[in-house]
């Protein structure tokens, strides 16, 4: 007699106590129906196409369903439930394509009797601690295979099921631990004064305790209000103020409004050899890349500076300070949280970015800044079919500024819009002395940031600059970013469409870093693509780096757009972007941005051709 195989039941979770600790703090096993997790499950079902969705919380006995999406059973005992081994893995995943192939699960009586499960994904939805309460997962009943895009977006619909269950810590009027003998004390935040008030006489009456000082700034609030107007830029701030204090929660804290930023508080450490980053990657794991509200998601960046705050040399107000000066630090991504703790050096950093907002202006309206212009060059004919135009600015008591430099300096001016201006306009007119002088360059990219391309009159501006300097429109190609598209896509389309009736092109700069998204890809009506420099950085020695390149390029092929590969550098990565089919090459190898003249000369000499280094040697 052949022996029958067992069911494979889940094993306790590594940290099973504390797990189930956080479950019961959510206070939400065996409440009533929900419409903000309803609308989840049946946002994924009809997203994704799967009959069953489910978010499922794991007790010490069974699965318990908060939501349930086309599913009778509220409830499933824990030992046959698929998602208590998902709560296992060590990446918050399992995908189970066939059941019946899975000796885990073939013997299940969810799949052999009941509703017959064929097909389960669960992606974990995780406590402010970073321990697994449950899963958001699908469900079919007959085998199916999961592609990477429906993972992706199931991994963003369980983000957002995650920020809705850590609601539940913070539901109700905005409540701060205070510090002293209380306990939870509810309360609206604080205003400035009286955070520093706190602040002050908690360290006279508690010398011994030991604090650091966070400060917390959202420096694209102004373009989020007017995209989506006051309402869902306060309701930014008050998601955003709860889930600092999710990430806090097992924290003695202060928090209150600050004077130069959006928020600014205290934070106990957990003993005084604790690291000061260890609650920065608290806090970046409950902001999380995206704010939720009512009515849309926000992408936007979060910056949160840190300092220690020390008993000897610091009081509050030098380490508020301090911190304010590790958020100046920080690069400008376009949306996402960034930590910085404050270090020596700093300072210094600080000030230079404070004498290029103070010297900014002056350059512009004196032409101390030029633009240099780098050649983008066929690889079917090695012609040189465009340039980009490139800011470069060299000042006598500062030295080289770098255009990231410019930029952070334009952003914290919000003058980015007026940079974009000065730079499409000196672009204009180098190439319309190009074209009076015989130089038949076929194509001028210039970049413009978010703020430009929501302008209202951003399709009569881009016509008028052009037709000042006499220029057909389609010599111009803007190069953006795709975060510049995020706050408005319908709109940007509208805007994108109606210049390229006139003849302008569009190119998405930097693929395949940041918020890089297929989805986008294919809605947007962009004329090229741009692989980011990271991948040809890693093109010839990084197989996956190098068959990610090469699916780029065909996906930008199939979606009917030239490609674009930045950042070529040698002989190597030339012959190995050549051979995936990329239609064009921009970088070092074969030209470093040029002055107008120097470019000129690179035009003129070679009859607008560009020999590779090396070819022929091989």
């Amino acid at each position: 007699m052949s022996k029958q195989r067992q069911i494979r039941t889940p094993c306790a979770h590594i940290k099973e106590q504390d797990r189930l600790n956080e479950l019961r703090r959510l206070r939400i096993l065996d409440t009533a129906d929900d419409r903000r997790f309803d609308r989840i499950t049946g946002l994924v079902a009809k997203t994704l196409g799967f009959p069953t969705v489910l978010i499922s919380l794991i007790d010490e006995n069974r699965q318990w369903f908060k939501s349930r999406h086309n599913f009778e059973a509220t409830e499933t005992a824990r030992d046959i439930s698929f998602c208590g081994h998902t709560i296992n893995t060590e990446d918050g995943m399992l995908i189970i394509p066939n059941a019946l192939n899975d000796n885990r699960f073939e013997q299940n009586p969810l799949v052999t009797s009941g509703p017959k499960i064929r097909a389960y994904a669960g992606i974990v939805l995780r406590s402010a601690n970073r321990l697994p309460l449950g899963t958001l997962c699908v469900l079919d009943y007959k085998p199916r295979d999961f592609s990477g895009y429906e993972v992706e977006i199931l991994r963003e619909f369980a983000e957002i099921a995650e920020t809705e269950l850590l609601k539940n810590l913070s539901s109700g009027p905005w409540a701060d631990l205070v510090f002293g003998p209380q306990m939870l004390v509810e309360r609206q935040v604080m205003s400035a004064n009286e955070l520093t008030t706190s602040v002050d006489q908690l360290c006279a009456s508690n010398p011994d305790v030991d604090l650091v000082a966070f400060v917390i700034d959202t420096p694209r609030l102004p373009q989020v209000r007017r995209a989506y107007g006051s309402e869902i830029g306060q309701a930014l701030c008050t998601e955003l103020a709860k889930r600092v204090r999710i990430g806090l929660t097992n924290r003695r804290f202060i928090l209150g409004d600050d004077h130069e930023r959006l928020f600014a508080g205290v934070v106990e450490r957990a003993d005084p050899s604790e690291d000061v980053a260890r609650i920065a990657d608290a806090l970046h794991f409950t902001i999380g890349n995206r704010i939720q509200t009512s009515a849309v998601t926000v992408t936007t960046p979060i910056h949160v500076g840190f300092s220690a705050v020390k008993k000897n040399n610091n009081g509050p107000e030098i380490a508020f300070q301090q911190a304010r000066l590790a958020i100046d630090s920080l690069k400008s991504p376009f949306s996402g949280v960034s930590c910085s703790v404050y270090q020596c050096g700093m300072s210094e950093r600080v000030e230079r970015h404070r004498s290029i907002i103070a010297k900014l202006q002056a350059a512009l309206d004196e032409n101390r800044i030029e633009l240099h212009f780098q050649p983008k060059v066929s690889l079917d004919a090695n012609d040189i079919v465009g340039a980009e135009a490139l800011i470069r600015w060299h000042d006598d008591d500062l030295g080289y500024i770098s255009p990231p430099e410019i930029l952070e300096a334009a952003e914290t001016m919000d003058q980015l819009v007026s940079l974009d201006d000065w730079v499409f306009h000196r672009a204009c007119r180098h190439m319309a002395d190009w074209q009076q002088r015989g130089i038949g360059l076929k194509s001028l990219s210039v970049n413009i940031c978010g703020d430009t391309l929501a302008r209202p009159d951003f399709v009569k501006w881009a016509r008028d600059v052009a037709a000042k300097f006499d220029l057909e429109p389609n010599l111009i190609d803007f190069e953006i970013l795709e975060s510049a598209v995020l706050f408005d896509i319908a709109d940007t389309v509208e805007k994108i469409r109606e210049c390229q009736k006139r003849g302008f092109t569009f190119s998405l700069d930097d693929f395949g870093t940041g918020q890089s998204s297929l989805s986008h890809l294919g809605r947007l009506p962009l004329n090229h693509l741009k692989i980011d420099k990271s991948f040809t950085d890693d093109v010839v020695q990084d197989r996956t780096r190098s068959a990610m390149t090469y699916q780029i390029i065909e996906i930008g092929h199939s979606l009917g757009k030239s490609v674009v590969v930045e950042g070529v550098e040698n002989i190597g990565q030339y012959l190995i972007i050549r051979s995936f089919g990329c239609d064009v090459i921009q970088g070092y190898y074969f030209s470093k941005p040029l002055p107008d003249e120097k470019f000129v000369a690179l035009m003129t000499d070679g009859g607008g051709k560009l020999k590779p280094a090396g070819v022929d040697e091989l």
